[in-house]
């Protein structure tokens, strides 16, 4: 699990081989499995979290899932209770971002160049070649994503 803080949100990269199945259609299961996530990260990592949060869950089938809490008011609460409003992006597009395009050009399925940089998408990659490569790249992510995807030169 790799954690990232942007201005006020946390965003928590959460590989798929470290993450169970999630039936994502039962909600409650989603939120009881995303409310250990949070306890996790006040016990393990001494986060403070309180207040209220949008949570968006940017799932693929590949990564694994993208969770960004984006904080929205803590002025109603105390400082052991969070509210939050899960919103699950199930199609969003994740690219893996790198700067040279001899490390992607056997690995990614659809290739992009936008603004000196190399993207791809990854349909299907063994665990064992996606690990390391994920080493290398930066994961981009949703409506950023999609912009990229628009803007760029798509690339054999």
């Amino acid at each position: 699990m790799k954690i990232e803080t942007k201005h006020n949100k946390i965003i928590l990269f959460l590989p798929k081989n470290i993450i169970s199945d999630i039936c994502f259609d039962d909600l409650k299961a989603v939120e009881a499995y995303f409310k250990k996530i949070i306890i996790n990260l006040r016990k393990y990592y001494n986060i403070k979290l309180f207040g209220c949060y949008n949570v968006y869950l940017y799932v693929d089938k590949i990564y694994g899932i993208i969770m960004e809490m984006e904080k929205i008011d803590d002025n109603l609460f105390l400082d052991d209770l969070i509210d939050m409003k899960i919103f699950i992006n199930m199609d969003s597009p994740i690219l893996y971002k790198v700067s040279d395009y001899e490390f992607m050009k056997n690995i990614g399925d659809k290739k992009y160049y936008y603004q000196n940089n190399f993207y791809c998408t990854i349909d299907e990659m063994d665990e064992t070649k996606l690990l390391p490569f994920l080493e290398y790249c930066e994961i981009i992510y949703g409506d950023e994503a999609g912009a990229i995807i628009n803007k760029a030169q798509k690339i054999k």
